[in-house]
């Protein structure tokens, strides 16, 4: 039966049968038998993404400066902190995209034409892992950077109309240093709870710091987990598109939709289980649907 998804995303061919579908988790496991466990290898990553975010700093005479000028281009001194940061994304998106890579090679080596060298094959989804890995890395620290404009030019326009001085503007700026604007929101009211308190300054500071660190590892960890399942799918994607266009992997084949098959899984997850479509289409999005998602591709003949 047919699916309809939700708003932006596109109709999907038909969903497989539960134990077709179960047959394709299985054969997914199989290929990489680490694929189950991207999560831990998100996890080993999110530490060094909370090192590069918290080297993203401000002085208070830099944030002063975000007042005064525009936004967007005082965020401009902080440029080495994001190139930094994409330079130290790169690598570890390189090498899950080459999981996926590897694990797109396997899968298609059923349908490949007898003569396709695997070697070459492997070399090849090496390549578009390491393209995607640049690629991303750098479009993720656009993103970051236009997050980070939106979340400063919110904090600005909330403490402007509180009537908060340019010195505890700028200190409010700094609280929000690597945060997206709604968790940099989220930070800004629980420093107002705080001063509405009546409490000294030194304890509000150190409660301040002491939530800012804890929602700056909560936002590493999304960013992990999320690009970690992103950049193994497109490991993957990629490698079959690359294959279908050098020949080697016939143009009628269909992906498919898996979820991790538990309890966990989200209900628009479950929605898209054994749905397909066209090799060379997305599901718009291809996994991951949603932060911290741990769903995966599989490749079949119609």
């Amino acid at each position: 039966m047919p699916v309809i998804l939700p708003a932006r995303r596109r109709f999907v061919s038909r969903q497989l049968p539960r134990q077709r579908v179960a047959k394709h988790r299985g054969i997914i496991r199989k290929a990489d038998p680490e694929f189950d466990d991207l999560h831990r290898v998100a996890d080993e990553q999110f530490g060094p993404i909370t090192r590069l975010l918290k080297g993203i700093t401000v002085s208070q005479a830099q944030a002063r400066g975000f007042i005064s000028t525009g936004t967007r281009l005082a965020i401009s001194s902080m440029d080495p902190m994001f190139a930094a940061i994409a330079a130290g994304l790169k690598d570890p998106l390189e090498r899950v995209a080459t999981r996926g890579a590897r694990l797109a090679v396997n899968q298609a080596t059923p349908f490949f034409a007898a003569e396709v060298d695997l070697a070459l094959a492997f070399s090849v989804a090496n390549e578009e892992a390491s393209a995607f890995a640049t690629q991303r890395a750098a479009s993720l620290v656009v993103e970051m950077k236009t997050e980070q404009v939106k979340a400063i030019r919110g904090i600005i326009s909330t403490s402007l109309d509180l009537g908060r001085s340019p010195d505890a503007i700028a200190r409010d700026i700094r609280q929000v240093i690597g945060l997206n604007s709604r968790l940099a929101t989220a930070q800004a009211n629980f420093i107002r709870g705080l001063e509405s308190q009546d409490l000294a300054e030194s304890v509000v500071r150190r409660r301040a710091q002491k939530n800012y660190d804890r929602l700056l590892t909560y936002r590493s960890q999304l960013i992990a987990r999320t690009e970690t399942i992103n950049a193994a799918t497109q490991g993957q994607v990629r490698t079959w598109n690359r294959a279908v266009k050098d020949g080697t992997l016939p143009s009628g084949m269909v992906k498919v939709w898996i979820t991790a098959g538990d309890r966990r899984v989200d209900p628009d997850c479950i929605a898209l289980d054994g749905s397909t479509v066209p090799i060379t289409e997305a599901f718009n999005p291809d996994p991951p649907l949603h932060a911290s998602c741990r769903c995966a591709l599989g490749l079949i003949r119609p």
